[in-house]
């Protein structure tokens, strides 16, 4: 829950962006998802009051309080790492919060034992003696009921930047190039996949066919995407996928958490195409919908570079 203190490099890419993953992914899972009672989808002002607990314990210096919020193995996407739980928890002890203001709650109902919250958060005070930059951020959280208990499972923010004129997509995606407006070609039927590296994957060849209906069949009619320059429902991203010439991007350090038996987060960095040294991590939440799995969400964060000597 850490505010970004770095400034970060440009946006690379857009929605879900995926290459052929690693073999060595890292898998989380929780023993206890099959076994999880069913609770009542919770509401809105009850998600919001929520996370606003969570804030509150980091502001009182609550550490307790606060890792209470958490699953065991919850996640926390920074600019530079992927946190753990107690990470997490090492990371809040070195702040000093005077003041935090939330904005632009937007909550998704992934399915009945798990939600989805987004909002915009300013926060003052310092972290390890330095004034926090009064940048706000975009905030995102993933929640799961586990027997019978709300727990946050994943974490997120990204600095918030103007939208440039040159590019009013999602993620701040590079103006078409010369191969990007090429006339689209479509995708062969993939096979369902149940794993989320291998939906993404299905997702990025997608893009790199720059077939955007075949892109638009793995979103959810209520899709959210998260980028520094602003907040996009599925149809504004896939009108900020056409913008952008993503065949030469490449992804590594994926790293899956199950929400539970029909909900996934899939977290990973993606590398600009050469000579940028640019990169972003990137994460989607996927849930089985009938017989289907669809993204609900995702989120960029550009990664800060690393200080020069």
């Amino acid at each position: 829950m850490r505010r970004t203190l770095f400034c970060a490099a440009l946006l690379l890419a857009a929605t879900a962006c995926t290459a052929q993953g690693p073999a060595n992914t890292n898998m989380t899972t929780n023993a206890n998802t099959a076994a999880t009672p069913k609770a009542a989808a919770i509401s809105d002002a009850d998600a919001i009051a929520q996370e606003q607990k969570v804030w509150d314990a980091i502001k009182s210096k609550n550490y307790d309080g606060f890792a209470a919020f958490l699953a065991e193995d919850q996640i926390e996407v920074t600019d530079h790492s992927v946190n753990s739980k107690a990470d997490s928890i090492n990371e809040i002890k070195s702040m000093a919060v005077t003041d935090v203001t939330h904005t632009d709650w937007k909550v998704i109902h992934a399915d009945a034992d798990a939600y989805v919250i987004t909002y915009t958060t300013t926060v003052k005070g310092t972290y390890q003696g330095h004034d926090i930059p009064p940048t706000p951020a975009r905030s995102s959280s993933a929640w799961v009921n586990r027997g019978g208990k709300w727990l946050a499972v994943y974490h997120q923010e990204s600095e918030v930047k103007p939208m440039t004129s040159a590019s009013p997509s999602p993620g701040g995606s590079p103006a078409a190039s010369p191969s990007a407006s090429a006339q689209p070609t479509a995708t062969a039927s993939p096979s369902p996949a149940t794993d989320p590296i291998a939906l993404e994957n299905q997702v990025w060849d997608a893009l790199r066919h720059r077939d955007y209906t075949a892109f638009g069949n793995f979103l959810a009619n209520d899709f959210v995407e998260v980028e520094p320059d602003g907040v996009y429902d599925k149809a504004g991203s896939i009108n900020g996928v056409k913008q952008a010439d993503l065949s030469n991007f490449v992804l590594s350090d994926f790293r899956v958490v199950k929400l539970d038996a029909d909900a996934a987060v899939v977290t990973y960095v993606v590398h600009a195409p050469a000579p940028s040294t640019d990169t972003e991590r990137h994460s989607s939440i996927w849930v089985k919908r009938g017989d289907r799995w669809l993204a609900v969400f995702h989120q960029g964060t550009p990664q800060a570079h690393a200080p020069a000597g």
